[in-house]
């Protein structure tokens, strides 16, 4: 039986409340202000700041950071990955916002997220802040100090909290309680393990460890509903164009950073990140501009401009 209107709605671009995704095919403003604000910090402020160096407790025994030649690059790509993968969680908060609605985002990516970043956070923290946890890796590594940088710090605690943002929308627009839910449980998890295990360096590269397998694999139901629907209306092209910038140069500077290999794979949660991130990242621009590049016909044979209206997968009220 064909379907009617009413069950596969249509979502003009004006006068329905700005629920269309023209926006998504232009030029990324998002990108051009991410590159501009992370351009800004690391041209111009002092390499002697706090945030150009690593962390601030440095063992007495473990060799401090030294500036080198590469320190300013290393500064630039630092805080335009930590600013393009900042901005990346806006767009699809904004995009949700206008749709009211979060149909075309997978709530299993968010969980992932959820359980992700707050392990990088945990991860990014105490190698940061604990001296404990600098020793420790100091002892393990010919007194090199770990490659963690303020601006990671900043990426992933402040990662966590606008993918909770993304989820408060999902509870919120699509009444999906369960995910909430969950999202609490997993955080309530990660928190009480880590108050038993502390700043033990073995569960610290677990959770590194963690969040690269969340990384893997989070990607992958976004990949088949993107394919299932055969559009990519609701996930926004921004985010992924800022996360593959993000993802070029963080990998980028950790190889500066880190001088040898040895110190590279210590810190692979980072080079992880990066590398898996890009790589999705070409399948959805793939999707995006070459797969479904074009509006699918409507179950009337009629064409359907994107730009004049979308076709949602579920029915939603007007």
């Amino acid at each position: 039986m064909r379907a009617s209107r009413q069950e596969e709605p249509l979502l003009n671009k004006s006068g329905d409340g700005g629920g269309g995704d023209d926006g998504e095919r232009g030029v990324s403003y998002w990108l051009v202000g991410a590159l501009l604000v992370g351009s800004a910090i690391g041209l111009f402020v002092p390499l002697g700041d706090p945030t150009s160096g690593a962390s601030h407790t440095v063992p007495p025994h473990c060799k401090p950071p030294t500036e080198t030649r590469h320190s300013r690059v290393s500064f630039f790509l630092g805080w335009v990955s930590f600013c393009a993968w900042s901005i990346s969680f806006y767009p699809q908060i904004f995009l949700n916002y206008r749709l009211k609605h979060t149909n075309g985002l997978s709530t299993f990516y968010q969980l992932m997220n959820i359980a992700g970043y707050a392990a990088y956070s945990i991860y990014n923290g105490f190698f940061y802040i604990s001296a404990q946890v600098q020793s420790q890796f100091c002892l393990q590594h010919s007194g090199k100090i770990n490659v963690v940088r303020l601006s990671d710090l900043f990426f992933s605690w402040h990662a966590c909290v606008l993918t909770w943002v993304t989820v408060s929308q999902i509870v919120m627009y699509n009444g999906d309680k369960k995910t909430g839910v969950i999202s609490l449980f997993i955080l309530v998890c990660l928190s009480a393990l880590t108050a038993f295990m502390g700043s033990n360096l073995p569960y610290l590269y677990s959770l590194g460890t963690f969040k690269i397998v969340v990384t893997l694999i989070k990607y992958v139901p976004q990949v088949y509903l993107n394919y299932k629907r055969q559009s990519t209306v609701g996930w926004t092209i921004h985010n992924v164009l800022l996360d593959f910038t993000g993802g070029v140069c963080s990998v980028a500077q950790l190889f500066i950073d880190a001088g040898s290999w040895a110190i590279v794979v210590s810190n692979f949660p980072k080079l992880g990140l990066g590398l898996i991130s890009m790589f999705f990242d070409c399948i959805f621009l793939c999707q995006h501009y070459c797969l479904y590049n074009r509006a699918r016909p409507t179950e009337f044979g009629e064409d359907t401009d994107e730009k004049s209206s979308i076709i949602l997968p579920e029915p939603i009220n007007l």
